[in-house]
């Protein structure tokens, strides 16, 4: 019954998922095109910026909250409500901080700072996504799922009316505040016709310590994660400018389109690894994790070098020509980056927070020297290699000094050659049941 949720779970997400990357191809390859290079990479620049500071908004709680609930969901009002309270305050200490970094930053782009502000006071909706973890604990994504699908498709339509009308690039940065709203609202109508109500949720002081103290490293590491993955953006628009970025970041769009497989394979399997975590089943299962995200990075990018000239050729015309060979290289980097999204729920099952944090902080100082030394000399492609060597050198420095980092690339090496052959002997055994 377990793995029927589980895989039904998948379904829908899979689903969902499709239907975003479909629309958020076509749409981004149509307002890539309307805008230019210049233009696209201030709306990029905008969404790049916001993004490197929501953990605020999460507060790194998401597992956190999802494994109590996995394992007592009785206390689901205390834990949503506790949960929901720390992270709206920690969204108004997230839209402080960016806009005050925004100002410095760029003084004199009024457009662009105005834009911040706005998209990081609507991101506030975000805090209503803590509902979802509730449905993520038991398995059942059907509802929140559907009404995601609902709400793409709304606001898909509206991103193609802007884009016959001829609008500029703030109108989609306009739509985007009101995806998030709507995503709030969406979420507080799931809940409410589940026959539960958020009146019902307290604010729990004895939860309030505890959260704070597991998810804090968490919230930290997720911060130097999403520094990982946005701070060359900034840099390259910084160093090389807009129009260079608006090339840089059709590439990493295509491959973000594709980040809910991964995510959707973890999210789904994340619940029964925690279950089994005292068990003889335990060292399977992450090898399953490990492997299936893996070889699904191996298999994206050997494909995604493949067709990248063709495809950026075809898709956005010759004005982002350069971005092919950008996509080839970005490609490699899933490995890496799918990995870490394992090794992320690995640690955090071991109860080593912490280390992740360490490991992270070092790899984004490592970043962004190396993007300070890289990109003025060698440029877009001095991104890309800056975060290849720190994804490696930093896992390869940790094994040596962190038992659990050690364990968790220990796990990566093993998936490679065991994935295969536990993959082969679990469809043997389904289609021989004796």
């Amino acid at each position: 019954m377990y793995t029927k949720k589980v895989f039904n779970n998948i379904a829908y997400l899979v689903g969902e998922n499709s239907l975003k990357l479909f629309a958020g191809l076509f749409l981004s390859v149509m307002i890539a095109r309307h805008l230019g290079a210049e233009n696209y990479g201030n709306f990029s620049y905008v969404i790049s910026f916001v993004s490197l500071f929501t953990p605020f908004y999460i507060l790194g709680l998401e597992d956190i909250t999802i494994k109590e609930l996995v394992n007592d969901n009785k206390k689901h009002n205390k834990l949503l409500g506790t949960t929901i309270t720390l992270q709206f305050f920690g969204a108004i200490a997230g839209i402080f901080i960016m806009n005050i970094v925004s100002l410095i930053l760029t003084p004199d782009a009024y457009l662009i700072r105005s834009s911040i502000f706005v998209l990081s006071t609507a991101t506030l909706m975000r805090c209503f996504q803590t509902i979802e973890y509730h449905f993520l604990a038991i398995v059942e994504i059907k509802k929140v799922s559907l009404t995601r699908n609902f709400i793409i498709l709304i606001t898909s339509a509206i991103k193609f009316l802007f884009l016959i009308l001829k609008k500029d690039w703030t109108f989609f940065v306009y739509i985007s505040c009101f995806e998030i709203f709507l995503m709030g609202i969406g979420y507080l109508f799931v809940y409410k016709i589940s026959k539960m109500s958020i009146r019902d949720w307290v604010v729990d002081k004895k939860y309030v310590r505890g959260l704070l103290l597991k998810g804090a490293p968490l919230f930290l590491a997720a911060f130097f994660v999403m520094a990982m993955s946005k701070v060359d953006q900034i840099m390259i628009s910084n160093f090389l400018g807009n129009a260079e970025l608006g090339r840089y970041s059709i590439t990493v769009k295509l491959i973000d389109l594709w980040n809910f497989l991964p995510l959707i394979l973890i999210s789904s399997l994340y619940p029964d690894l925690i279950s089994s975590e005292s068990s003889q089943d335990f060292n399977i299962k992450t090898i399953n994790l490990f492997g299936s995200v893996i070889y699904l990075a191996i298999m994206f990018a050997v494909g995604v070098i493949i067709v990248s000239a063709p495809i950026v050729n075809f898709l956005y015309g010759e004005s982002y020509k350069d971005s092919a060979k950008y996509l080839s290289l970005y490609a490699l980097l899933t490995i890496p980056i799918y990995f870490t999204m394992a090794q992320s729920k690995f640690l955090l099952i071991k109860g080593a927070q912490k280390d992740f944090l360490y490991l992270m902080a070092f790899a984004v100082s490592l970043n962004i020297i190396l993007n300070l030394l890289l990109i003025p000399r060698i440029g877009v492609e001095g991104a890309i290699l800056a975060s290849a060597i720190t994804y490696i050198g930093s896992n390869v420095f940790f094994s040596l000094i962190n038992t659990n980092v050690r364990d968790s690339n220990e796990y990566f090496l093993t998936s490679l050659f065991l994935f295969p052959l536990v993959l082969v002997k679990s469809i043997w055994k389904r289609k021989d049941p004796k």
